[in-house]
């Protein structure tokens, strides 16, 4: 059985696809939920994603089988040496990512848009939000826009025009890629996520009605369906993204 928590989407799949490839020979995945990205106070997960692995909602009896949270799967995970940790979870997202048909209907439409963006589609992850907080108390450093922008052109320096697709959670942040995109890379630009007045603070987002949660885990899983398709992908290695 896997437990999951109220921390972001991103964590949360990716330990649920490190908790399939490490368990998959017990048969089905059994999920106890505690997390806020649904459009259902039921069936959560087996509703946005239809894998070969069977997931199953357990509300409240408990089946016969071995309990797992993240502590454990981070703790089983560390026993592999750190080359190993892409493999189990590729290995993992084959068997959970399959999405929901709703969810590859949106996806689709998204990505038939985008073929008529000029081309190359360059997708920037910007994470601001909480995502500052978490890097202080972990003592690390935060990835700001301008870091982003002078990692493209330092890996494809001759790379310009095209489409900058911005998906983000930090309105400043965001407004601050536009500009240095359009500066350096000469790109049309393609807003996605948050584009007025607000930044992502999860204990606020948990909070919200589930109407507005629905919405935003829809939008998330298009935009991660993006970002994947696209040919040049910028991110945070500090990101589960």
């Amino acid at each position: 059985m896997w437990k999951a928590n109220g921390s972001g989407f991103a964590a949360n799949i990716r330990f649920l696809a490190l908790a399939a490839a490490l368990y998959k020979s017990n048969g089905t995945l059994y999920i106890e939920e505690d997390w806020y990205y649904k459009c259902s106070d039921l069936h959560a997960w087996p509703a946005l994603f239809h894998g070969p692995t069977p997931l199953s909602f357990t509300p409240g009896t408990t089946p016969e089988c071995s309990r797992k949270t993240f502590d454990n799967v981070r703790a089983e995970v560390e026993l592999y040496k750190p080359g190993q940790w892409d493999v189990l979870e590729q290995e993992g997202l084959s068997q959970v990512w399959h999405l929901a048909p709703f969810l590859r209907q949106a996806s689709a439409k998204a990505l038939r848009e985008l073929l008529h963006q000029p081309a190359p589609h360059i997708a920037f992850h910007v994470r601001g939000g909480d995502k500052f907080d978490e890097d202080q108390r972990g003592k690390r450093a935060s990835t700001y826009p301008e870091h982003l922008v002078a990692s493209f052109e330092a890996q494809h320096p001759t790379v310009q025009g095209g489409t900058c697709i911005l998906i983000g959670d930090d309105h400043k942040l965001i407004n601050q890629t536009q500009d240095l995109v359009r500066r350096h890379l000469k790109c049309k630009v393609m807003l996605r996520g948050i584009t007025s007045g607000s930044r992502h603070e999860q204990v606020e987002f948990n909070r919200l009605p589930l109407e507005d949660r629905c919405a935003a885990t829809q939008r998330l899983i298009v935009d991660l369906e993006i970002m994947a398709q696209a040919e040049y992908f910028v991110g945070s290695p500090t990101s589960d993204r």
